[in-house]
């Protein structure tokens, strides 16, 4: 069995340091836990690890030991990063998780009202079912299109550095690929540009204006007489927004000049991002009563929410998962958080609102 190692971010030499990793029986294993520390193991990293180590986990199988090693990392991040206030689930459970007696391909985890995490096994055996699933989504909107070459290639007005990763990482993808890595691939880079993408066919206002507000693009597109103002955009239907959004990118290109499309117009997903999203309901379930919960969760407020246009937009900032729900919205924006990503006041405005746990 392979055992997880995790790694601190603080800079100085690296000590081993003895720990137990419960393993697929529950049982304990002696590791040798390599700790980054200026001097020597500090206090502060000793309580962090001690704080992971305890968590009751189950189920956890070899071939799920990479994962496991991902979550471990994140927790240790979050904390660091809070500065040891965040929250970490009471138990892990890596199981079935099932709704209604159906498999939950897509879903990586789970969080119980009890802040027990549970890590989906079905979505693991079925990754490459996934990534295959969201591929076609992709190019059933044309967002996504098969060259002559049969190489893959993405919408030219979604291009900057990190949706440029996901073409890079696509083009290489395959089913041999070890489980860790699929994970990152699906989970980071190709959920990126499933929010750019969510953000530019529902709400092109929100990277539009994120695209004028960045570098030299504003002046790029007074030169070549594409400048709009936000007022005479908001004045377009969405389609047409949709196609002035396109119509910058092609038309400037043409003239030998060059618009940057802003990496943070939507959450950055990092490899910790899945789990600080998880780890983001553990912490909000702590800062609501149990009549908090029951509104927040309540088919009133999800159908407000689903219809309400200005919080769809606020949403798109953020990602496509966030507009589905108050309690994915608050997890995703912790998750920016976590990673220190600036965020709109709009963003943090109806975060709060639905206490959002402020512990950064």
């Amino acid at each position: 069995m392979r055992i997880p190692v995790l790694i601190t971010r603080i800079v100085g030499k690296t000590v081993p340091k003895n720990i137990n990793v419960i393993g697929k029986m529950g049982s304990s294993i002696g590791a040798q836990l390599p700790i980054t520390t200026a001097t020597a193991v500090t206090r502060t990293n000793v309580n962090f690890l001690n704080r992971i180590n305890n968590i009751p986990v189950h189920g956890v199988s070899v071939e799920e030991m990479p994962i496991f090693e991902m979550l471990k990392n994140s927790m240790y991040d979050l904390l660091a990063t809070t500065k040891g206030k965040a929250r970490l689930p009471k138990e892990i459970r890596f199981e079935r998780v099932r709704g209604n007696g159906l498999i939950r391909k897509q879903g990586v985890a789970c969080v119980t009202r009890e802040n027990v995490l549970k890590i989906n096994r079905d979505y693991f055996t079925h990754i490459d079912e996934n990534i295959q699933t969201n591929l076609q989504d992709f190019i059933d909107i044309g967002l996504i299109t098969r060259q002559p070459n049969g190489k893959y290639k993405i919408a030219d007005f979604l291009r900057n550095s990190k949706s440029e990763i996901f073409e890079t990482r696509l083009n290489e993808y395959n089913k041999n690929w070890p489980l860790d890595y699929k994970f990152k691939f699906h989970r980071t880079s190709m959920n990126y540009y499933a929010n750019l993408t969510y953000q530019a066919r529902h709400n092109p206002i929100v990277m539009l204006e994120n695209i004028m507000k960045t570098g030299e693009n504003q002046k790029i597109l007074k030169e070549c007489g594409l400048f709009k103002t936000r007022a005479e955009i908001l004045q377009m239907p969405k389609e047409k927004q949709l196609q002035y959004l396109k119509d910058i990118f092609n038309k400037t290109q043409a003239q030998g000049k060059k618009i940057l499309l802003p990496e943070d117009t939507v959450l950055i997903t990092t490899p910790n991002y899945v789990f600080h999203h998880e780890l983001g309901h553990v912490n909000h379930n702590l800062m609501l009563n149990n009549e908090q919960h029951a509104i927040f969760g309540g088919s009133e407020k999800l159908l407000e929410w689903q219809n309400n246009p200005k919080i769809q937009e606020v949403c798109s900032r953020i990602s496509g998962y966030a507009s589905s729900a108050p309690f994915e919205f608050v997890a995703d924006t912790f998750s920016c958080l976590a990673n220190g990503q600036k965020l709109h006041p709009d963003v943090m405005s109806l975060y709060q609102s639905l206490k959002g746990p402020m512990i950064f």
